[in-house]
């Protein structure tokens, strides 16, 4: 395993893994998956929007009881080929740092092809679930839906509004208004935008 002998870069795109080959590289995220396979141990790290791949070679440089899946870490180490990793690379690790550790552990697998939970259950541990890659397509499908909406709207001559969400007495009057406490004092969620695009 080759030894780091200058600062590493951090890593913001992992898509550019292939393109830079031999260079040290600093990644953070989450703990995906951990996988051993004789004596080498994969560990998939959780980037947001991307997954990468790293190996351990040698493991009694590493304490490798210091993660577990589900847990933060901060990853250093060597890019190299590798066809079958996600984006044709992977990262030889020379150190893991551990950042955070779950308090307990996760009632369901967030590195399955489907989490096979109920949407009660979903939505109770929603900062877990969305780490899913499946539930995070649903977003991102959501996103470009509404950019592409947005980019045909504004090329047509239109003009985006913001208009407030959080308002300091219900609006049109009406009686059934959601109260929130907003620091120190309480406030409306707005009832009616239409209220506000009128003025």
């Amino acid at each position: 395993m080759k030894t780091i002998t200058r600062n590493p870069q951090l890593l913001l795109n992992p898509q550019t893994l292939k393109e830079i080959p031999g260079q040290a590289v600093q990644i953070g995220g989450a703990v995906h998956r951990v996988r051993k396979m004789g004596g080498l141990q994969f560990v998939l790290i959780n980037m947001g929007r991307h997954i990468v791949q790293c190996v351990i070679e040698n493991q009694r440089q590493i304490d490798t009881q210091s993660y577990a899946e589900g847990s933060f870490v901060e990853v250093n180490g060597i890019v190299h080929l590798e066809e079958k990793a996600p984006y044709g690379a992977e990262i030889s690790v020379n150190h893991i740092r551990s950042l955070s550790t779950p308090s307990a552990k996760p009632p369901f697998s967030i590195n399955k092809k489907e989490l096979g939970i109920t949407l009660g259950m979903n939505l109770d541990f929603r900062p877990i679930s969305l780490r899913h890659p499946k539930q995070q397509a649903i977003f991102r499908i959501q996103t470009t839906i509404a950019g592409l909406f947005r980019e045909a709207l504004r090329n047509a001559g239109f003009t985006e509004i913001f208009s407030p969400k959080l308002v300091f007495a219900g609006a049109e009057g009406g009686s059934n208004v959601f109260k929130v406490q907003y620091f120190d004092r309480t406030v409306f969620l707005a009832q009616s935008p239409q209220f506000y695009k009128q003025m």
